[in-house]
């Protein structure tokens, strides 16, 4: 896995990636810098209470945060997350 996403993706999960793109970076006015990327990846949970634990521990592990916009299916249920 790129040492990118091992920085910001929650450990111990198995992850499939389907894409990955790095993105330029900027720097903040206090010289910190905003690194950017796209991801569309699979991960290893298999119910709507291990996805919202996943979600929690992305948004902890990465600094971020992510609203949710749409819900995912998982093994043929709709999982809104």
């Amino acid at each position: 896995m790129p040492d990118l996403l091992k920085s910001v993706l929650p450990r111990n999960y198995t992850y499939i990636i389907k894409y990955y793109n790095i993105l330029p970076s900027y720097v903040t006015s206090k010289n910190f810098e905003i690194l950017h990327f796209e991801l569309d990846a699979f991960v290893d949970v298999s119910d709507k209470e291990k996805a919202h634990k996943w979600f929690l521990e992305f948004e902890s592990h990465s600094k971020t945060s992510m609203p949710q916009t749409k819900g995912y299916g998982l093994k043929g249920k709709q999982v809104l997350l």
